[in-house]
């Protein structure tokens, strides 16, 4: 439908300003252009469709008085969003480590773990909890249900880090191991380890 009237800033790309109509023009007419109403938000911002001149064909969004003097804050994607959360959840160690390698190692009851690498999760056991006979690396395997591969890789490790934190047992008990030198993954138990369960590897 035709628009204009009072319209105080308009964000597009081509960083393009829309002007209150003259009162000696048409209402759906500016100096620059004419243009529609495609579109009016409940927030009060209006999208607009210029129909000739130089941006004929384009849209932009024009906003209240209000909405612009606002500090303007991007859309996050699903990725930056799994990246920020995963981020909040760290401390400034695992952080700086987690933003350099795009990987970050956490203490558990039955040793250190290094998130990270998606199925071979870098693994030092130690404490009473290990056969000090057994050696002291393991690679791991451990992923969280269902469809990961529609999961932002940030939450994929989130979801890890909550389970070892809240769950060790639960996730140790169900991590598929190998030996650092070799290609061949076992399943579960981990040999050596003891977990607080009862269950112990053979």
């Amino acid at each position: 439908m035709p628009g204009g009237g009072d319209l105080s800033c308009v964000a597009e790309a081509g960083a393009v300003s829309a002007r209150r109509p003259r009162d000696d023009l048409p209402q759906q007419a500016t100096p620059e252009s004419l243009f529609e109403v495609v579109a009016e938000h409940g927030d009060g911002r209006i999208t607009l469709r210029f129909t000739s001149g130089a941006l004929a064909g384009r849209c932009v969004t024009a906003f209240t008085d209000a909405q612009c003097v606002q500090p303007y804050e991007p859309r996050l994607t699903p990725r930056e969003k799994a990246e920020d959360l995963l981020v909040s959840l760290l401390d400034s160690e695992q952080r700086l480590a987690w933003r350099e390698k795009k990987r970050f190692r956490l203490s558990t009851p039955y040793g250190v773990l290094e998130l990270g690498a998606l199925h071979n999760m870098a693994f030092w056991p130690k404490g009473p909890h290990w056969d000090p006979d057994r050696p002291g690396q393991v690679h791991l395997c451990v992923v969280p249900s269902g469809r990961i591969d529609r999961l932002p890789e940030a939450d994929i490790w989130t979801n890890l880090l909550l389970v070892v934190r809240a769950e060790p047992e639960r996730f140790f008990g169900v991590a598929n191991w190998r030996a650092p030198r070799s290609n061949f993954w076992y399943l579960p138990p981990i040999p050596g380890l003891k977990l607080r369960s009862g269950s112990v590897g053979a």
